[in-house]
């Protein structure tokens, strides 16, 4: 629980960075409950597999999406990276879809949360593709992580 409460200290000051920065705050932050669940699961309090879950899709899953879409976000000149719409839904979705999986593992018939978990989940990183796709037959701009900093270095 206190690791939980040192990244949700680290979260806070940087959400404020701009909205890509904030896309990737929000999906470190989503560890702060996985870590709990970590814990509630050591102590038989959920199953280690609901744990699991939101440790895998809900963090990483959220974190992994987050960086992986700078790459196809607005950068509008001499402004922060700016996510689109739809990177917004996908990443939700994704976050949705853990909540879902994990909270399958207390319902009485789990199938109905387990196929709407996938569903959501597919469709999250389906969105994420159709954005991507989309950024892939032009350049992006240097560089490509992150905003402006200055003039590209000579090759």
């Amino acid at each position: 629980c206190l690791a939980a409460l040192w990244v949700l200290t680290r979260v806070g000051g940087a959400m404020r960075a701009g909205p890509a920065t904030l896309m990737l705050c929000l999906g470190y932050a989503m560890l702060a409950p996985a870590l709990v669940a970590v814990a509630a699961a050591g102590a038989g309090v959920i199953t280690a597999l609901a744990a699991t879950h939101l440790v895998t899709m809900a963090a990483m899953g959220a974190m992994i999406l987050a960086v992986a879409s700078r790459a196809s976000m607005h950068r509008a000149p001499g402004m922060a990276l700016r996510p689109r719409r739809r990177h917004w839904l996908a990443f939700a979705a994704v976050v949705a879809a853990a909540l879902l999986r994990a909270a399958a593992e207390a319902a009485p018939d789990p199938l109905p949360w387990i196929t709407a978990s996938g569903v959501i989940w597919s469709g999250g990183w389906a969105l994420f593709l159709i954005v991507h796709l989309a950024a892939l037959p032009r350049p992006t701009p240097f560089p490509v992580l992150s905003a402006a900093r200055g003039p590209r270095p000579a090759p």
